[in-house]
């Protein structure tokens, strides 16, 4: 087989060869059939090499001496350079986190508040987005207006709710680039340009589009947009990234703070002066060199990949199983069907069914391992680019089987 098969468009495509070499490096793929990235991905082999490499250095050679300390210093710039890359950024417009939630956090509460300010955000927000929103609410009176996406519209519907809700006096624009509880691609672009138009700032949270998409921030002006390193990465827990335009790195104020936050500072309190512009003042202390490593090693492993051809893998992946589920008798696919709209996650409910137990019963007797979304009562399903239509056949199968069962 070739490396390289014709695309619908004309264009040639990774081959399943290509994808298969990939799958080969993640060993959890070999163990069950993983439809969960969308919470945590399975680490490849690269991925976990490079964290035991990185901790028997210290374990070897001391976590403090010189050399070692040298090199994290050199890891931590190489693995923010690597996140702005992906992202089509500057390395000075991002800093890194612990995960989405710090970033999202890091900018609702850099803001300043008063009563009668007003945030937009949506019905398909993840509590990491939503509640710091209610706390605005609860603490400056900041008043929010919530857009409820319908799946089955067109990108231009949806955006014409966005118009409606964001009007002159809007302050900040809080939205996911793909919904956790639908998969729903929002027009990023487009809502950013009306936000702008306004006056608004929009902060977007992209725990499901890093790594599904490719993402270019600059050109779509974006203002702030979170990433995780553990979903779609496939990297380990416990770091991510959050991207400020370079011009609103100022006024956005760190509300946690360390040695990074200060220009200058006397240790007897004869003088301080606060860091303004750079964006290392949202730098705390201490991080992981095993960690840093790993995630090295993920963006690696996902640049080799390529981000267009996994992003084009991934949503065919999803519309092969959404139009399966469809024919499942029972089953109700809640996911956006349009090719514009539609991403790697397919949410369904199944009739008369409570969706964790659904989800417990596909891993516990079938190894299809996926996650339940309460507040919606569905399963979620997560395609990723070594997913495989296989897969998607035998986790229908095995879905049909429960309905059938639970019927009879």
């Amino acid at each position: 087989m070739s490396d390289t098969e014709p695309s619908q468009a004309g264009a040639r495509a990774p081959s399943e060869a290509h994808w298969s070499a990939f799958r080969s490096r993640i060993p959890a793929t070999s163990h069950c059939i993983y439809f969960n990235s969308g919470w945590s991905g399975p680490l490849p082999s690269p991925v976990v090499e490079a964290i035991e490499g990185r901790l028997r250095r210290e374990w070897r050679e001391g976590p403090t001496t010189q050399a070692v300390q040298d090199e994290l210093l050199a890891l931590r710039e190489r693995v923010r350079a690597q996140f702005a890359a992906l992202i089509q950024a500057e390395a000075e417009s991002v800093v890194l986190t612990q995960n989405t939630t710090e970033g999202m956090n890091i900018v609702i509460s850099g803001l300043e508040w008063r009563a009668g300010d007003v945030v937009v955000t949506t019905t398909m927000e993840h509590s990491s987005g939503l509640v710091p929103v209610y706390y605005l609410g609860a603490r400056h009176g900041v008043e929010a207006r919530y857009v409820s996406p319908d799946v089955a519209e067109a990108s231009a519907d949806t955006l014409q709710r966005f118009y409606e809700a964001i009007t002159p006096g809007v302050k900040l624009v809080v939205i996911s680039h793909i919904s956790y509880s639908t998969g729903l691609v929002l027009p990023l672009a487009e809502i950013v340009q009306r936000a702008h138009e306004v006056g608004a700032r929009v902060l977007v949270d992209g725990a499901q589009s890093m790594g599904q998409l490719p993402l270019d921030l600059s050109s779509w002006e974006v203002d702030y947009y979170a990433v995780p390193a553990h979903k779609w990465l496939l990297g380990p827990d416990g770091v991510g990234a959050l991207y400020v335009r370079r011009d609103l790195i100022s006024s956005l104020e760190p509300r946690a703070v360390a040695g990074k936050a200060a220009r200058s500072f006397a240790f007897d309190g004869s003088g301080f002066e606060p860091q303004q512009d750079d964006i290392a003042k949202f730098q705390l202390t201490t991080s992981s060199g095993p960690l840093l490593a790993g995630v090295e090693a993920a963006l690696a492993f996902y640049a080799e990949a390529g981000p267009a051809a996994a992003g084009d893998r991934i949503r065919s992946l999803g519309a092969a199983a959404a139009d399966a589920l469809e024919a499942v008798a029972g089953v109700t696919v809640v996911s956006p069907r349009r090719s514009e709209t539609r991403s790697g996650l397919v949410c369904f409910r199944v009739a008369d069914r409570e969706c964790r137990s659904v989800a417990e019963a596909l891993q516990r007797d079938h190894g299809v391992v996926c996650r339940a979304v309460a507040e919606q009562n569905t399963v979620r399903w997560s395609m990723h680019y070594f997913s495989t239509e296989e897969e998607v056949r035998s986790a229908v199968a095995a879905l049909t089987a429960l309905v059938a069962a639970s019927e009879s």
